[in-house]
């Protein structure tokens, strides 16, 4: 009866569509997905994604997940992170991040491709 009641449960989240906009992974579906939880990491590819219930939406820039340059860390889940500013200091590694249209990316693939443009 476990698996039927989890599989149905699976069924239901996956209505929602939370799928990794890096991969396309239905999360979801994936065993160490909850939608409790303040992030949840892609199992496919491991990007790190902010539960938006959690994290800050953006006034300048809406629906934006923004990543420390750094460590890596979700910026939108600190305290007092607001993308109105034009740099953020990471709270867990203390880096300098600019908040810039030209730093906001559509996946990490294309952020990649841009650091190696300018040879970052």
């Amino acid at each position: 009866m476990n698996n039927l009641l989890r599989n149905v449960t699976k069924m239901v989240l996956l209505k929602r569509k939370c799928q990794c906009p890096e991969c396309g992974a239905v999360l979801s579906m994936q065993e160490s997905f909850d939608e409790n939880n303040e992030i949840n990491v892609c199992e496919k590819c491991g990007q790190k994604l902010a539960n938006r219930q959690f994290a800050y939406q953006g006034e300048r820039f809406p629906g934006v997940t923004w990543f420390c340059d750094d460590c890596g860390t979700i910026l939108n889940t600190q305290e007092g992170f607001r993308d109105i500013y034009p740099f953020y200091r990471c709270d867990k590694c203390g880096y300098l991040n600019r908040i810039t249209e030209d730093e906001a990316f559509d996946s990490i693939e294309e952020k990649r491709e841009h650091r190696k443009k300018i040879g970052g």
